[in-house]
């Protein structure tokens, strides 16, 4: 007697049988959880670029933050920090609004972190950060926003801390000198880089 020929469903039937037919059985056994699942696969499939961008920008305020640390734990005059350079590439990235929110809650951040308060220098940073944030968008380089509003941060602190602050001048030099160094680098060679990547 000659043998029926296989056709394709002849093949597929042993893997569906194998694999598909237990997924079937789970989901008419737990039919709220299948239902729970199905619609967080949708939401995620609709929403999944917004909630990474609102990861990434989670990621830049706690950068920022974190970046200021070290300064709980040495009481020398540093300037290095990404506070600034959080705040400006949100504002590149995202527009005014994210520029200026990540501005002020990374400082506030880093304030906590740094364990250093005083109600001038923290209203002025945030003023700046702020802005700095907000107004990054309208230049077309984030390396020129970058080193025009850490220039504006540097004299703006270091007039501060001398007329009103009345601290030492060897301290405002390094901070002043450390803080232009290391967002110098930043700016001309990290940051560029980082916005390639990302877009």
């Amino acid at each position: 007697m000659r043998k029926k020929k296989k056709d394709v469903f002849d093949y597929i039937y042993p893997y569906t049988k194998k694999y598909v037919k237990p997924i079937a059985d789970f989901i008419r056994k737990n039919r709220f959880i299948s239902i729970i699942s199905l619609i967080l696969i949708i939401y995620f499939s609709l929403f999944v670029t917004t909630i990474i961008k609102a990861l990434f920008i989670s990621f830049l305020i706690f950068l920022g933050g974190i970046s200021k640390i070290y300064q709980r734990y040495t009481s020398m005059p540093l300037g290095v920090e990404l506070v600034m350079f959080s705040t400006v590439l949100a504002g590149y990235l995202y527009g005014s609004l994210i520029g200026g929110l990540v501005g002020f809650a990374s400082f506030l951040l880093a304030t906590i972190f740094s364990n250093r308060y005083n109600a001038i220098y923290v209203f002025v940073s945030i003023s700046i950060y702020v802005f700095a944030g907000a107004l990054t968008p309208f230049f077309g380089s984030i390396t020129l926003a970058g080193l025009i509003f850490s220039v504006i941060f540097v004299i703006t602190l270091s007039f501060i801390s001398l007329a009103l602050l009345l601290s030492r001048p060897h301290r405002v030099l390094m901070f002043a000198f450390t803080s232009f160094l290391w967002n110098f680098w930043v700016f001309i060679s990290l940051a560029p880089k980082v916005v390639n990547y990302l877009t």
